[in-house]
């Protein structure tokens, strides 16, 4: 199911599937979530929640985006997961999260 959450003064997209431990699944693959694998995989033993982190370049930085969607959600310590397709991509994301 796709949805919005308003974070701080950004309004986020993600989809959420699946019952059970909340995961928050942060993945760099522009195809849709409810299309990735990991994403259904996921989603037969956890309630998973991945959010489009193009909405997070317009936070002040990727930690504070990533703090503000965990409690705009009323998740209380979801397991997070990053999702890259190469090593590259996993990198650039990692990098952001210092950020």
């Amino acid at each position: 199911m796709e949805a919005l959450v308003q974070t701080g003064v950004i309004e986020t997209t993600y989809v959420r599937a699946g019952a059970g431990e909340p995961v928050l699944l942060l993945r760099t693959s522009p195809t849709p979530a409810e299309l990735d694998p990991l994403f259904g995989q996921l989603a037969t033993q956890y309630r998973v929640f991945a959010p489009e982190l193009e909405c997070s370049a317009k936070a002040p930085s990727f930690s504070a985006w990533l703090c503000d969607i965990i409690q705009a959600l009323g998740l209380e310590q979801p397991r997070v997961i990053l999702a890259a397709a190469n090593e590259q991509e996993l990198a650039a994301m990692l990098e952001r999260m210092r950020n």
